[in-house]
């Protein structure tokens, strides 16, 4: 299975934002709905440039304080009212900034029916009794992860255990119990996205999933 890795992990978020052109006095009222370090997707009730124009993003930070982050539009597709736009380059006060919004939007709820942020980043995953089937992941939160298959697929609320390679190649094990299938086509081969909750975390898991959500978020 091929494994294209963006080059920053994303988070995946609903939080209220404003947007504005560039020295346009006027706010406008939109949601964050991915962030990363290079850039942000955000969905906005009327159009604010087209790309390659400027933004200022203000973004919540704690209460009554915000960041405000400027941003290059890359693509506008007012069908969806959505656009994504590139963060502009400001430094190592911006990557720390970054850092400590990140770390605000990851203690959050996840948004809608969601109870926790999820970031997606590509990751190998074994599953199966002997580790033997293997995934991508996809997306991953403190409740769950989604990943994607081409090998055998478990059935609806099969409890199963799955080991995550880690960034610097270690190994997670964990238990979890599949809440979703979904067939997709990927090309030649069938494949499945296979959603899974968490059990049976102790705190030492629960620890090591907060620090692997925290690491890909510094991934540079």
């Amino acid at each position: 299975m091929s494994q294209e890795r963006r080059a920053h992990a994303r988070l995946l978020v609903a939080v209220d934002v404003q947007v504005r052109p560039v020295g346009d006095a006027r706010w406008i009222a939109g949601k964050l709905k991915e962030i990363s370090r290079g850039g942000a997707c955000l969905s906005v009730p009327e159009t604010v440039g087209g790309p390659g124009d400027h933004i200022e993003i203000q973004l919540p930070t704690h209460e009554q304080e915000s960041l405000s982050l400027e941003a290059q539009i890359v693509r506008e597709d007012m069908l969806e009212f959505e656009i994504n736009a590139r963060f502009l380059p400001k430094g190592p006060v911006q990557q720390a900034e970054l850092d400590s919004l990140f770390a605000v939007l990851l203690s959050r709820h996840g948004g809608g029916r969601r109870a926790h942020v999820r970031v997606a980043y590509r990751l190998d995953v074994q599953y199966g009794s002997e580790a033997e089937l293997k995934a991508i992941l996809e997306d991953i939160s403190e409740g769950g992860f989604l990943m994607i298959t081409l090998d055998t697929v478990p059935e609806m609320d099969q409890s199963v255990t799955v080991v995550i390679t880690l960034p610097d190649e270690s190994l997670l094990p964990l238990k979890a119990r599949v809440v979703r299938l979904e067939s997709i086509s990927t090309g030649s081969e069938p494949a499945h996205w296979v959603g899974l909750q968490f059990k049976e975390l102790n705190a030492n898991t629960k620890n090591r999933i907060r620090a692997l959500l925290n690491t890909l978020m510094s991934l540079e």
